[in-house]
């Protein structure tokens, strides 16, 4: 079973080429991967809200769905975040009485913020997603482990109909290819 790891909310950043999307850098809690969930600015207005304690005139809707929750007995123990389709990003939101309920992970993330509960992701998914990889670990590992490796996760891209980063694994492996030494009886 995939275990969890927990995370940090690292900031929030603007995207470069568009001004109405946001990224969530969630790092590990006691690691050095990261990696960004897109989100959009309403999405980032209500995290950034609780990231900064600002007190609005108005209730954002995470807040009028956490005061719902508060007002029905319950209490949101941790967020998971178990998938990621297509670059969007899916969580469960785990009650303390047992109850769970699945959401895009950008809203569980502002629920989490609200309830000061856990954020958690599967490993699995941070090593899939994580954005600069763990140097000394790629370096221990052989090249044709990590060739076995990427073309996993060509696989698990082409299943998604994720074409580009097919594309992108496809090149990354004929190169570290080319690059291993062969046998000259091959």
């Amino acid at each position: 079973m995939d275990k969890k790891v927990e995370l940090r909310l690292l900031s929030v950043a603007g995207a470069q080429n568009n001004a109405r999307i946001f990224a969530l850098i969630m790092g590990e809690k006691d690691g050095a991967r990261y990696f960004p969930i897109l989100v959009n600015e309403s999405e980032a207005q209500s995290v950034v809200v609780m990231m900064q304690n600002v007190k609005v005139v108005r209730p954002l809707v995470h807040d009028v769905f956490a005061d719902f929750i508060t007002m029905s007995g319950q209490v949101l123990d941790e967020v998971v975040i178990f998938n990621v389709v297509n670059g969007t990003f899916y969580a469960h939101l785990v009650f303390q009485e047992g109850g769970m309920l699945e959401a895009k992970a950008a809203d569980a993330i502002a629920l989490a913020l609200r309830f000061s509960c856990p954020i958690y992701a599967l490993d699995s998914i941070v090593e899939a997603e994580n954005i600069v990889p763990d140097v000394n670990r790629a370096v221990r590992r052989s090249v044709g482990d990590e060739i076995e490796r990427l073309k996993k996760k060509l696989q698990r891209a082409i299943s998604a109909e994720d074409y580009e980063t097919a594309a992108k694994l496809r090149d990354i492996i004929k190169e570290l290819s080319s690059d291993t030494p062969r046998d000259e009886n091959e």
